[in-house]
């Protein structure tokens, strides 16, 4: 039951109401226990209050605390607070009303730590996944293209018939596997990119930091040196990280395929007041200065073969664009023939983000 801001109510019209703030006076008109719970201790004013709250979520109170004086906090609020035994994520929906001529905050809360660590759990083995995925997309579709045109080549100069029906079905069993593997990986991105995006906030030092050092567990295989320079410690930022990093997958993917044995992949990170700017580079082939203007397009005329025969569908970069304008972004490309290419992403810091 909710009524307008500045009618009268009575406390006991509300069902399932675990705190009332009263607004005037300062204090608690009401609690059922439940933040003290959480906490240890019942905070006696708002700056005791905003001391147990994670500052990285402080302008995220102040947001909500704006829209429910105007009656527009419409979702319940995520926040981390300070509890017993270390912060503790807590989901909170209230109302302001009028009580008895006092200006109240009615308000439910419950710790849902347990589910937000399970589901950063999941997401980490799925970037994980992913990660490895495209990892080995790469390592495997490489020494298969090379073994196919190995058996092509050895066909041209076997005579009998025998040998070469033995050799043209090896070949084609090679066909199928990397065929599967091509199918395999876009199925992945593809489904991956379907689901509607959840945006929470995210250090991206500390993703990137880990997802360079999976990258690395194969730099022996994929033969390229991984790179990465970030200006900060940390920099927060608002995104939907398993998508996030599906983009990521691609642009390593694409650099994979058009960096030379023994080249160079490098990430830099740089925060420029309210926006940070990720630079993933490669020193390889470099892109057609007449197919640049292509490459986000859906099935791009942009696509080529990978330097060992890798094929591209081309529709991976027009993907990664649309997850990006998702996340209020921006991703360019740079690139030079013969030099190399860098793919540059600008994101609001978790602050700015609207």
């Amino acid at each position: 039951m909710e009524k307008e801001p500045g009618t009268s109510s009575s406390i006991g019209e509300f069902l399932n109401v675990h705190f009332v703030y009263n607004l005037n006076a300062r204090n608690w008109a009401y609690t059922d226990g439940r933040l003290t719970d959480i906490t240890g201790i019942l905070p006696a004013d708002p700056a005791q209050l905003m001391g147990l709250i994670d500052p990285d979520d402080h302008v995220l109170v102040q947001a909500a605390f704006a829209r429910l004086q105007k009656n527009q906090l419409d979702a319940p609020l995520r926040l981390r607070i300070k509890g017993r035994d270390g912060y503790h994520w807590i989901e909170l929906s209230a109302v302001q009303l009028n009580i008895s001529d006092s200006d109240c905050l009615l308000g439910t809360v419950y710790d849902i730590t347990a589910d937000v660590e399970h589901n950063t759990g999941l997401a980490k083995y799925a970037n994980k996944k992913n990660s490895i995925l495209h990892m080995l997309s790469h390592d495997l579709r490489g020494p298969l293209g090379i073994a196919k045109s190995l058996i092509k080549s050895l066909g041209r100069s076997v005579t009998d018939e025998p040998s070469k029906q033995k050799l043209t079905a090896l070949s084609e069993m090679i066909g199928q596997a990397i065929g599967l593997i091509v199918d395999l990986t876009k199925r992945e991105f593809l489904d991956t990119a379907e689901v509607a995006l959840v945006i929470k906030p995210k250090d991206l030092v500390e993703l990137i930091s880990q997802y360079i050092a999976e990258c690395r567990l194969s730099e022996a295989l994929a033969a390229r040196h991984f790179h990465f320079i970030t200006s900060a410690d940390r920099m927060l930022v608002a995104i939907d990280e398993p998508k996030f990093t599906q983009v990521l997958n691609n642009l390593i993917s694409n650099a994979l395929k058009f960096t030379q044995p023994g080249g160079n992949i490098k990430i830099e990170l740089k925060q420029d007041g309210t926006h940070v700017e990720l630079r993933l580079s490669d020193d390889g082939i470099g892109i057609p200065a007449d197919l640049l203007p292509y490459i986000f397009e859906r099935y791009s005329r942009a696509r080529r073969e990978g330097l060992q025969g890798e094929p591209t569908e081309g529709i991976g970069l027009s993907i990664a664009r649309s997850i990006i304008t998702w996340h209020n972004a921006t991703i360019e490309c740079e690139s030079e023939e013969g030099i190399g290419t860098t793919f540059i992403i600008r994101l609001k810091t978790y602050e700015a983000f609207e």
